[in-house]
């Protein structure tokens, strides 16, 4: 009787079990069912958005433009060229071997004895003095000499008291305003799986890049009409084109690249997939500003030509005040430009300031041997791809100082393999020493 009862308690708690996995499960499914839901519509609300934002662009196109002259570039100062110190390791001194003469063995002779002759000694006689003696001397009485009187110093004339001051020295520190996170598109962009498409594949300093481009589209502006320009816009803003950008904000995330990488990339894609043409210009300008930077289009007869909003004042490139906002026009060196004014609400300038260290594909220089006159030496190979991207990066200064255009690269992050390198070695020379002797020794490294 017991084990009936066992059996049916046993049976009535595994039932009661699987009826709350069972209920569980379908929760489960029905929360997942509702957040695909949620996140389906946010995304077409997104979309639409996005959508609505880009009709107002391409009507702003056909009528917002308007003739600007150029302002000349300001170009920074030409600094004297100092050649690099080369330390010359010292020659070790070598002491003279001493030479050694020949000792002589030979035994020396026998010193000859001579006899000594006896010799009688003189007789000695006594000189007689005959000088008479010396008269006595008297000594004169001494003159009376008058008294001396005291000296007596004239006091000088008092001074004034001058009241110590300390000599105050202004120091003019120069903020480096902190880089703005990266630029965000206007919506997160899902590409549309069932519209095919085709990488475009380059080497951007050293390391593979690939962008998706559809593959039954074809870009190919019929001119540079406002109008044309504006049905172009259109046609890039549809859902073909989602995977390009797509590809193109993902390869920026993943190559941690900055906003003038970003640029750079997106030209040589552009380019490698259209040529040196206006359609890779538009290409870049769209993608750009669908990334959410501040850029403007311009044209000059048959050529066009787009504008960047920056941080900094850049040095070298001529620019345009639209708006009271300086745009620098890249690749052109025309006086006088036909450009767009429209824009979207929450574009932002870019910064030439890097947020982090850039993941280019590492080739690595031989390694060089660093040594300072205070005995610091480190052995530091340095990236290529690295030293290539710094080679044609833009000179920049902040505010109206044009001598801060070294505050960029002095607040670049260095690179990894370089601090673990350089960092413990330094760190090790300066253990123990004052700020002062620290510092002293860093600057002179």
């Amino acid at each position: 009787m017991k084990r009936f009862i066992y059996l049916i308690v046993a049976l009535l708690i595994v039932g009661s079990v699987s009826a709350q996995s069972r209920s569980f499960d379908e929760m489960k499914k029905q929360q997942q069912s509702r957040f695909s839901k949620f996140k389906a519509d946010k995304q077409a609300e997104l979309e639409a958005f996005r959508k609505q934002q880009n009709e107002r662009y391409a009507q702003f196109m056909e009528e917002s433009w308007q003739r600007f002259h150029a302002h000349p570039a300001i170009l920074p100062k030409k600094e004297k060229r100092v050649k690099p110190v080369i330390y010359q390791e010292p020659e070790p001194v070598v002491e003279p071997t001493p030479v050694v003469e020949p000792v002589d063995t030979t035994p020396a002779p026998a010193p000859v004895v001579e006899p000594t002759p006896i010799v009688e000694p003189e007789p000695v006689i006594e000189p007689v003095d005959t000088t008479p003696a010396p008269a006595p001397v008297v000594e004169p009485t001494p003159a009376p000499q008058p008294k001396e009187e005291p000296k007596v110093e004239p006091k000088p004339a008092p001074q004034p008291k001058v009241e110590e001051k300390p000599i105050l020295v202004k120091k003019e520190v120069i903020k480096v305003p902190k880089p703005a996170p990266a630029p965000e598109p206007l919506a997160p962009v899902e590409p549309k799986e069932e519209i095919p498409y085709t990488k475009t594949a380059i080497t951007f300093y050293g390391t593979k890049v690939a962008v998706g481009f559809p593959t039954n589209e074809t870009f190919k502006l019929a001119g540079l009409s406002e109008k044309q320009l504006a049905k172009a816009w259109t046609q890039l803003s549809s859902e073909a084109y989602d995977v390009t950008l797509n590809n193109a904000l993902a390869m920026r995330e993943k190559l941690a690249l900055c906003d003038w990488g970003y640029i750079e990339m997106l030209q040589a894609v552009s380019e490698k997939k259209y040529g040196k043409s206006n359609e890779a210009v538009f290409m870049q300008a769209f993608l750009l500003s669908q990334s959410g930077y501040k850029i403007r289009m311009a044209t000059d007869d048959d050529k066009l030509y787009m504008l960047i909003a920056t941080q900094q004042n850049m040095f070298s490139l001529p620019f345009f005040v639209i708006d009271n906002t300086k745009f620098y026009a890249l690749n052109c060196q025309s006086q006088e430009l036909s450009i767009c004014k429209a824009k979207f609400d929450k574009e932002k300038v870019i910064s030439l300031q890097l947020r982090k260290e850039q993941k280019l594909a590492t080739e690595y220089t031989e390694p060089r041997k660093l040594t300072s006159k205070y005995g610091v030496v480190a052995q530091v190979a340095v990236n290529k791809n690295m030293i290539n991207f710094f080679d044609k990066y833009p000179s920049a200064y902040i505010g109206n100082d044009a001598t801060t255009r070294w505050a960029v690269y002095a607040n670049t992050p260095l690179e990894k393999s370089i601090r673990e390198t350089l960092y413990p070695t330094i760190k090790k020379a300066v253990t123990g020493l004052s700020e002062r002797d620290a510092v002293n020794k860093i600057l002179n490294f």
